[in-house]
């Protein structure tokens, strides 16, 4: 067994990020160079804090004597820039100052939270900010910094785009107030059902918000998502009079958010639709032509379209509940093999039951690895096979895969699995030659022509 499998590998930095750095002050007193306006800067020094940076985007317009809304962006590897691209038309349209941290990422809470309040003092404190229309978006891991730090200032934050991930985790959601929420979703995203459940705790609660599901996986939203996301949010600072309105701004996007909405109907995609309508309605209230919405809204909500979607969301977001909340092996192991059953039953159960388990397939590992080491070996190796099918690039997995199929007496999946392993990046040959738990692996040719490709010693 491969002991990394105890720990849930991380996203390493991905890219030296020097182009068009931009150096904090020479010395002590000294003012920082101005950034150029208008283009991506993904590498701004913080003059407050040395060793730390952000990517930046300052619109063309942008001039210290007027204060300017500024959108903080958090990415779960550290790529600031990610972000902050994806934002910049939007950004340029709307007057926004951008701003992405190169030192937030998944890992240690702490050293998210120090990187946010360092990006946080930086920001206001260099630039000319208005303190009352502040916002927040980040992706997995950054989504749920973004809230935090919105509720962290929540005298300064007018709205947070979190996407992929919104559970702040170490801060508790107010019961009432707080930032315009624009949650922002793919649906086979693994965390889909943490966002439906907090619909309809928002929902309860009387928090203003707008659920935006796009198709695909647990990723950044696509462009014209973040873009639909931005005007959402101009949207809601004219409706709640944090900005003058603009009547014919708002006529245009409630065209486009219906046209969104019957697009969504028209591809049968009933509750989605239901939830535009129905966002529609709430967040244009007032403006000409809301009224349709509110209507069509009301139509769908009855459709046994939309009662059956609801069901099924409810029935899995009870699942997606006891995973995240099992503390005992054998209570996340029968969970999962009830999942699994209907993964591979197919109907329309398979794709969410498929997504949920995707959402634990390295707690599925973890426990894989703690069986493997019980001895429990039928069941470590329903736990890799499992996790293999879920993670079929983690070597680390695919290893130990290997080492729990050895022991039930599976030698050709066993040699497979360390065949994939070695093609994702497993390199320790010695390590492998000398694994307890591929003894029985020891005289065949192939594995000893495998250890040997790694330089190790065939035994």
């Amino acid at each position: 067994m491969n002991r990394q499998a105890h720990h849930i590998p991380r996203a390493a930095w991905l890219a030296l990020l020097a182009i068009l750095a931009i150096p904090a002050a020479a010395a002590p007193g000294t003012p920082a160079p101005d950034p150029p306006v208008g283009q991506v800067v993904p590498l701004v020094a913080c003059a407050g804090e040395p060793g730390y940076s952000f990517a930046l985007y300052l619109p063309k317009a942008y001039a210290a004597d007027k204060k300017w809304p500024v959108v903080f962006c958090f990415s779960p590897v550290g790529r600031g820039d990610e972000p902050v691209r994806l934002l910049a038309d939007s950004a340029e349209r709307y007057g926004w100052i951008l701003a992405g941290s190169n030192d937030s990422r998944n890992g240690p809470f702490e050293a998210i939270l120090k990187a946010q309040e360092v990006l946080w003092k930086e920001i206001t404190s260099r630039f000319s900010v208005d303190m009352r229309r502040c916002y927040a978006t980040g992706f997995s891991g950054g989504g749920r910094a973004a809230v935090y730090l919105a509720l962290s200032h929540r005298e300064s934050f007018a709205g947070v785009i979190p996407c992929g991930a919104i559970d702040p985790e170490r801060i508790k959601m107010p019961k009432s107030g707080g930032p315009y929420y624009v949650m922002m979703v793919g649906d086979q995203d693994f965390n889909f059902y943490e966002f439906t459940r907090f619909q309809k705790s928002f929902l309860e609660r009387g928090t203003a918000h707008w659920l935006q599901v796009f198709d695909g996986p647990h990723r950044w939203p696509p462009k014209g998502e973040m873009d639909n996301a931005a005007e959402l949010l101009q949207v809601r600072a004219m409706t709640a009079g944090d900005l003058s309105r603009d009547e014919a701004f708002l006529a245009g996007a409630l065209d486009r958010q219906m046209a969104r909405a019957r697009e969504l109907e028209g591809r049968g995609l009933m509750l989605r639709a239901y939830d535009a309508y129905a966002q529609t309605a709430t967040l244009f209230a007032g403006v000409p032509g809301a009224e349709a919405a509110l209507a069509r809204a009301r139509e769908l909500n009855a459709d046994a379209a939309v009662v059956h979607a609801r069901a099924q969301v409810a029935k899995f977001e009870a699942y997606h509940k006891k995973l995240i909340g099992a503390a005992d092996g054998k209570v996340l192991l029968g969970n999962l093999r009830e999942l699994d059953a209907m993964r591979k039953a197919g109907g329309e159960d398979a794709g969410p039951a498929t997504t949920l388990m995707t959402m634990s397939a390295f707690q599925l590992a973890q426990l894989g690895a703690e069986l493997l080491g019980r001895s429990q070996y039928p069941e470590a190796a329903f736990c890799f096979d499992t996790a293999a099918g879920l993670l079929p690039a983690n070597p680390v997995v695919l290893y130990n895969a290997a080492c729990a199929a050895s022991r039930v007496g599976r030698p050709d999946d066993a040699l497979e699995y360390l065949r994939r392993s070695v093609d994702a990046g497993f390199k320790d040959g010695k390590h492998m030659a000398a694994d307890p738990d591929l003894a029985s692996l020891r005289k065949n040719k192939d594995f000893q022509a495998i250890v040997s490709s790694l330089g190790g010693p065939p035994k």
